[in-house]
């Protein structure tokens, strides 16, 4: 009951398959796909939320986390389907969406950690889907939170780089948790790698890499054991017309 009526709250309407400039094998597999990964979108939302809500109840986040592995999983495959033509054209201004991605990150870290999001007032439109977005911070702060074991401070700040509107949009995720050593940030963004046992999946920070890579960003993880860890992320900015 709890879960349906928060679905139901958040469910959006989805944008319509966009197909100026590209081609797809399939229009209604296309189709389909997008509408798929939306939904998804909300489903790993709500298991965010449940998971701070149910985090002390260890065999409830057992579960939860496995949904959500589920999730990213099924994201990715659909990912790979409209992948298939040109690249799904979007956009995103994140100025306006400062809202809603502030309220993601926060049910996805849990009231032991603070959230500190910062948003420049003349920040460029990001060349990125705003579903795949918050799919790559929801995955970001999962990471983050549970390296801070639940308590903590998790800062994500955005920057235009190459100019005041930007031909780059800057991302920095940073944590204060335990931080990794060199040998596991090398595999951190490798598919199926975990430091959580049977608790992980090993592809939240795989997902992310796959949202960068595809939207032809970089992505660079600094890291310290005891001092935290700083995922930086460079995103291509829509250019002005």
């Amino acid at each position: 009951m709890f879960q349906e009526a928060l679905v139901k709250d958040r469910m959006p309407v989805p944008p319509p398959l966009q197909s100026e400039g590209t081609m797809r094998p399939d229009l209604t597999t296309g189709r389909m796909a997008h509408d798929l990964r939306n939904v998804l979108q909300i489903i790993s939302g709500n298991l965010a939320f449940l998971s701070c809500r149910f985090g002390d109840d260890a065999a409830a986040r057992k579960h939860i986390d496995r949904a959500i592995a589920g999730c990213d999983l099924g994201a990715r495959l659909t990912g790979d389907v409209l992948g298939r033509g040109a690249p799904f054209p979007g956009s995103t201004c994140i100025r306006s969406a400062r809202a809603d991605l502030e309220s993601i990150l926060v049910a996805a870290v849990g009231p032991g950690v603070a959230v500190r999001l910062t948003v420049p007032a003349r920040l460029a439109r990001a060349a990125v889907d705003t579903s795949d977005l918050k799919n790559a911070l929801i995955n970001l702060a999962i990471n983050a939170r549970d390296a801070m074991e639940g308590h903590g401070v998790l800062e994500v700040s955005f920057a235009n780089v190459g100019g005041e509107r930007g031909d780059w949009i800057d991302l920095s995720v940073s944590d204060t948790g335990g931080g990794m050593p060199p040998e596991v940030v090398a595999k951190a963004l490798e598919p199926f790698f975990t430091t959580k046992g049977r608790s992980g999946s090993g592809l939240g920070l795989a997902s992310v890499k796959r949202f960068v890579d595809g939207c032809g960003g970089t992505l660079s993880i600094n890291s310290e054991v005891g001092r935290g860890t700083v995922f930086r992320i460079r995103l291509p900015a829509v250019s002005a017309s």
